[in-house]
């Protein structure tokens, strides 16, 4: 029997399990993220300032509007696509308080920001299970 070390785990920052977040500047036409969103594996984008702090995100869902159409000439800023104020976590969270972010507050991905507010990456509930099973499961 393999002895897991859950405590060790759950004391991980979530830094050390976050996916890569690409970031998007706000003034971007929305026609000009349809690709690069496409090709993203976990199809999300964080949407920044001139300064490349956390504005928002738009994820793949997002660009199903019916009307995207009438949206392909706006500015991520104007299209309202955009998803204000995602649930941000710092760096140096543990795996074990962010999973309680997600729980309390009924959502599965938390944005990582660096201490200036900048988007490091994200993390989502399938993305710590997996990342368990990584560290954790017998190599066959």
């Amino acid at each position: 029997m393999i002895s897991v070390d859950v405590a060790s785990f759950k004391k991980l920052p979530v830094s050390q399990v976050a996916s890569k977040i690409k970031p998007v500047g706000q003034t971007v036409k929305v026609r000009d993220i349809l690709p690069t969103l496409s090709l993203l594996k976990d199809q999300i984008m964080a949407v920044v300032d001139d300064s490349e702090k956390l504005v928002g995100v738009v994820t793949s869902a997002d660009v199903l509007n019916p009307n995207l159409r009438d949206l392909l000439e706006s500015t991520l800023k104007d299209s309202g696509l955009v998803e204000k104020e995602p649930v941000t976590v710092p760096m140096d969270m543990t795996i074990e308080d962010a999973v309680r972010t997600m729980r309390i507050n009924d959502i599965d991905k938390l944005i990582v920001v660096d201490d200036r507010g900048r988007p490091f990456g994200f993390v989502t509930k399938t993305s710590t299970l997996r990342e368990f099973d990584r560290m954790y499961s017998p190599r066959l």
